[in-house]
């Protein structure tokens, strides 16, 4: 065969497969999506570091009214810029924005449109939730959907190498099988209730198929811990992608810290 086939063959080749590949996963949470300042404040989505968010491609979001909630193709803008450090220095940061105020939105993830079943939609931020404050006490937080019961819960161990703290570990549980989520570690003397708990946002059937799935955040902005303040982490677990050993999938994730935060923070203490 001639080089210039080969080339084209080659080309021909490498673009297919560029095109087979997967469109990259994002979930994103709209932090006004059910609070009473909502309708008066609109959206709220935090900033991520450059690259973060996905700039092309089809979003899908989560939109209710109340307990009635509805999958559909989201309308939105990410937008990029720079923010401001203690230094003077400037962080480049993206978001993005949201008409209808979704409760979450979703890229490269497959959801069929429309109606969903809902268990549980958060109506406060975390540190004022009810279920946010039982899991950190009791240790364990339940969701039935179907009359099923599903299960949020920690398990506390000690640490070899840090005697004045505690481990703890989270699971999701559907009462056949237990599988690790999340891990945190707390001071002994503070007990439970300072730790940061994995935050459900949403709990119902997103993808049709009777099992339970979960909108989760690791609420990092609850830490005492100064430096882990500024992370952002926001998980889409399905129960449809579900493999051994586990009760749904972790679809989609987004983490990052969100630029000049750490010098945001420091003036508001200030």
């Amino acid at each position: 065969m001639p080089p210039r086939r080969l080339s084209a063959l080659a080309v021909a080749l490498c673009a297919a497969g560029a095109a087979a590949e997967p469109p990259p996963t994002a979930v994103i949470v709209n932090l006004n999506h059910s609070r009473q300042l909502g309708a008066a404040s609109g959206p709220s989505f935090l900033s991520f570091p450059k690259d973060t968010i996905p700039q092309a491609g089809r979003w899908l979001g989560l939109y209710c009214e109340k307990s009635a909630c509805e999958v559909r193709e989201a309308d939105l803008a990410v937008m990029g810029g720079t923010i401001a450090n203690c230094d003077g220095q400037q962080n480049f940061a993206e978001s993005v924005y949201a008409f209808d105020n979704p409760v979450a939105l979703f890229h490269g993830v497959n959801l069929p449109l429309g109606k969903v079943t809902t268990s549980l939609l958060a109506t406060k931020a975390p540190a004022a939730s009810r279920h946010y404050g039982d899991l950190r006490r009791a240790g364990q937080w339940q969701v039935k959907l179907n009359g099923k019961p599903f299960d949020i819960l920690w398990l506390r161990m000690e640490q070899p190498k840090a005697p004045d703290q505690y481990l703890y570990r989270f699971y999701l549980s559907d009462g056949k099988t237990k599988q690790f989520i999340f891990s945190t570690s707390g001071p002994k003397a503070a007990g439970a209730n300072g730790i940061v708990a994995p935050f459900v946002h949403w709990a119902g059937d997103l993808d049709w198929d009777g099992r339970l799935d979960l909108l989760v955040e690791i609420p990092y902005g609850l830490d005492d811990a100064a430096d882990a303040q500024c992370q952002v982490s926001y998980r889409l677990y399905l129960s449809s992608q579900a493999q051994e050993g586990e009760v749904a999938h972790k679809a989609a994730q987004t983490s990052g810290v969100q630029p000049a935060c750490a010098c945001r923070k420091g003036r508001e203490r200030n």
